[in-house]
């Protein structure tokens, strides 16, 4: 009987983590790293903050170190929905003001994270909300952390309370304290950020203003014993085997399923939406290189065909 054997012991990991670079538009000057926070409400209306790391910047948050790069206030419409980052010094928490900061510029605080205790704010929508970013920016080497083998620099960490939050999606828990704590009406939210976005829903399906809360966004050094990769790829996809069958299941977004030679001659090349399944077909007796990848990672595990 042919059979199939996937030593997952010995799987290699070799994730994508070309980066983009991204610039805050009307900076006169780029900070060192740029870290872009895509926001949307639940009717669709979107917009976006930038948190920017600079060395020298002259203060840790707020409005003046983002003035050293040339950023200032931004008008809105306030009757339409839009987002910004809490500046004491020019417009507090709950004071509707037509120009806001949509960029904070900051160095590095004295516990090791920026920006420092500062918040988002958003108004004139409804949830959900969601909060999604570019997780390869944590691998930057522009960031004020170590290099870590096999995973991240940096992680984000992003909390939250808006009243009757009672679902959150497309994140993962890593510290085993994170999850909701009830406070009255109100769910307090937290999550370490290792996936690409958090989406904030109402309890029971509620229509429900996001003026009334808040998010905080922080970039911390990576200190997870946990590779965030196989946290990741776990997320995404799960393999199983029967003697001589393997089955991948896509449990998110699309999967590209390879299967190569020691030689590099590809066998098979497969995508597969959410929620599918792909069989692979049965292959001569020999050793091949099965590769499933999305625009986050790409892993690698060894399979075996061989004959009794």
């Amino acid at each position: 009987m042919k059979k199939l054997l996937i030593p997952l012991l010995f799987a290699t990991t070799l994730f994508v983590h070309s980066q983009t670079i991204y610039t805050i538009p009307w900076a006169s000057q780029q900070p060192k790293f740029v870290f872009p926070i895509f926001i949307e409400e639940g009717g669709g209306q979107r917009d976006t903050l930038y948190l920017g790391y600079d060395p020298n910047a002259s203060e840790i948050s707020f409005d003046t170190a983002s003035q050293d790069f040339g950023v200032v206030t931004t008008h809105v419409d306030t009757n339409m929905f839009y987002a910004k980052w809490q500046a004491v010094l020019h417009c507090g928490i709950d004071t509707l003001c037509t120009e806001v900061y949509k960029a904070n510029v900051c160095r590095l605080a004295s516990w090791g994270a920026f920006p420092g205790e500062v918040t988002i704010i958003c108004n004139k929508g409804i949830m959900p909300l969601k909060f999604s970013w570019d997780n390869t920016l944590f691998y930057s080497d522009s960031l004020p952390f170590p290099s870590n083998i096999g995973a991240p620099r940096a992680w984000g960490r992003i909390t939250g309370q808006y009243p009757f939050c009672g679902q959150r999606e497309n994140f993962i828990d890593i510290y085993p304290f994170g999850g909701f704590f009830m406070v009255t009406d109100t769910v307090f939210c937290c999550v370490d950020a290792a996936s690409d976005s958090v989406t904030y829903y109402p309890l029971h399906g509620q229509t429900q203003p996001v003026s009334s809360g808040y998010i905080g966004f922080s970039i911390e050094a990576w200190n997870s014993p946990t590779n965030i990769e196989d946290v990741l790829a776990e997320n995404y996809f799960n393999v199983s085997s029967f003697e001589n069958d393997i089955t991948i299941t896509c449990l998110k977004e699309e999967l590209t399923i390879s299967v190569y030679d020691l030689m590099g001659k590809e066998y098979l090349s497969k995508k597969i939406k959410s929620n599918e399944f792909y069989n692979i077909p049965k292959l001569k007796a020999n050793l091949y290189l099965l590769v499933i990848n999305n625009k986050i990672f790409r892993k690698t595990y060894k399979i075996i065909f061989y004959e009794n």
